[in-house]
């Protein structure tokens, strides 16, 4: 099983090493940056997934969402945020969000959730390019062993 990375957008340190023990035990490769600007230079397609703040120094985790999603659409943008959620501004571009202060159930599941819809359109884009490239039985039996692979 592939081990699966995060990108942690965050400025509270004490969030930054409460979400780190909250997923000490799982297999999750979890990158840290401190603020919007550095979350853009950052980011890319090697993520599963961006947990992302809202309140954050040099450009907002608005902002810095909306430049993730326009250059790497599949990735799913998870908003962490103590403030209420849609209130403040357009969160549409948000994949699902968190409010502060959240259990670690709903983190693993906000994750989990995130990962396996993304999971999936890949996996339906893939047979869609299988079935209309090879076809046939060929086709099934190669879509039944990329399954198994990822």
């Amino acid at each position: 099983m592939k081990t699966i990375k995060i990108l942690h957008v965050e400025d509270d340190e004490a969030t930054i090493e409460l979400v780190k023990a909250m997923l000490k035990d799982k297999k999750y490769d979890i990158h840290i940056v401190r603020d919007g600007l550095e979350a853009i230079k950052t980011a890319s397609s090697i993520f599963d997934i961006i947990l992302m703040d809202i309140k954050l120094p040099k450009k907002n985790g608005r902002e810095a969402a909306k430049f993730i999603k326009e250059n790497f659409p599949k990735v799913p943008v998870v908003a962490t945020t103590a403030y209420k959620f849609g209130i403040e501004g357009d969160d549409s571009i948000f994949d699902g969000y968190l409010r502060k202060p959240f259990t670690k159930n709903l983190l693993e599941e906000k994750i989990d959730k995130s990962i396996i819809t993304k999971k999936n359109v890949l996996n339906a884009i893939m047979q869609a390019l299988i079935f209309t490239i090879i076809g046939g039985t060929v086709g099934f039996l190669l879509k039944m062993l990329l399954e198994l692979i990822f």
